[in-house]
């Protein structure tokens, strides 16, 4: 990763026109489309020297798609990245870190790395009255089922207060139209 130096103009408008393909064959559910362009976008970002935010994104967008795909080793490496930087940029109870934060840990659910994930649900619900007007009502949606899926998986394995105190906390979150 770079940090410093000047972005190169041309890798700039690549990135861009790549994130926007995938961000467009994501909206069509054409996964494959996606990572590919979402691939070039981060390839783009290393040759460029192109901003942490740039990187963040295209980290992030790459870690989402590849778990979409069920590729969850790459999925929690470029979620990793992202969430790396975003803690940089906008600090450990970010706005933006939230988010990295929920996708990396359905990413570890889906790998069944449940400690991992509770630790990360913990951040998120620590933050999360900080931001609740701001979430947009698809991460308030995602953000309950995820605690109720974990408490879930507690539950099963015998982990019944830290079971209940996932599924209180889902329950507390307000989903509704923005």
């Amino acid at each position: 990763m770079h940090f410093t130096g000047c972005a190169n103009p041309l890798n700039q408008a690549t990135y861009y026109r790549y994130m926007e393909q995938g961000d467009n064959a994501r909206a069509e559910g054409k996964w494959a489309a996606a990572e590919f362009a979402y691939s070039r976008a981060l390839t783009n970002v290393d040759w460029g020297n192109l901003p942490p935010k740039d990187q963040s994104e295209a980290f992030y967008n790459l870690g989402e798609i590849k778990q979409v795909l069920g590729k969850y080793d790459e999925s929690a490496k470029y979620l990793q990245q992202a969430l790396a930087i975003d803690e940089e940029l906008y600090g450990p109870d970010g706005f933006s870190t939230m988010y990295t934060l929920g996708s990396l840990a359905i990413t570890y659910y889906k790998q069944n790395r449940i400690d991992e994930g509770v630790e990360l649900l913990h951040r998120i619900e620590t933050t999360y009255p900080k931001y609740s007007n701001k979430y947009t009502h698809k991460f308030k949606q995602a953000t309950k089922r995820l605690f109720s899926e974990y408490a879930e998986k507690l539950l099963n394995r015998g982990d019944k207060a830290e079971a209940e105190r996932l599924e209180t906390f889902a329950s507390s979150i307000i989903v509704k139209k923005n």
